[in-house]
């Protein structure tokens, strides 16, 4: 576990990942379930931590979105990402030499995350793939949150 969670209580927690097809485009979703425990006073902090984390890749355009019914803390935005060319030396010096670059695409994947909490339960539900589903992602963190104790 990390300092910083440490610092802030962390008290135990569980991470779940599901890979199923995409609707409507090629390709796969990947829906990552995190929940984590911290005392109450501090999760306000753990959602802005996690907030800041989510949106600090500059190679992603973010977009909130609206979701009720997750209590009064959620946090719901997409990231749409930009193929950016990033310059990678060649592994093979001896036949291209030491000083030859080549360009290669640095391909990052479209996400939507949600993040919510209620008492000492914090949990961030993110869906990456090509389209990613926001309606099934708010079914699923709706549900997730009816289940809170």
């Amino acid at each position: 576990m990390t300092r910083l969670a440490l610092d802030l209580g962390w008290q135990g927690g569980q991470v779940v990942r599901y890979v199923l097809p995409a609707h409507e485009d090629k390709g796969t979703y990947e829906i990552i379930h995190s929940i984590a425990m911290y005392p109450e006073a501090a999760v306000p902090d753990v959602i802005g931590y996690s907030e800041r984390a989510a949106r600090s890749d500059p190679g992603f355009t973010y977009t909130d979105f609206a979701v009720n019914g997750i209590g009064n803390n959620a946090r719901a935005f997409s990231g749409i990402a930009a193929v950016q060319p990033v310059q990678k030396p060649v592994s093979n010096p001896i036949i291209a030499g030491p000083d030859t670059e080549e360009t290669t695409a640095g391909i990052k994947t479209n996400f939507s995350e949600i993040i919510f909490s209620r008492g000492k339960t914090f949990e961030v539900i993110k869906i990456t793939g090509p389209s990613p589903d926001t309606a099934m992602l708010i079914d699923l963190s709706r549900k997730a949150y009816a289940k809170i104790p």
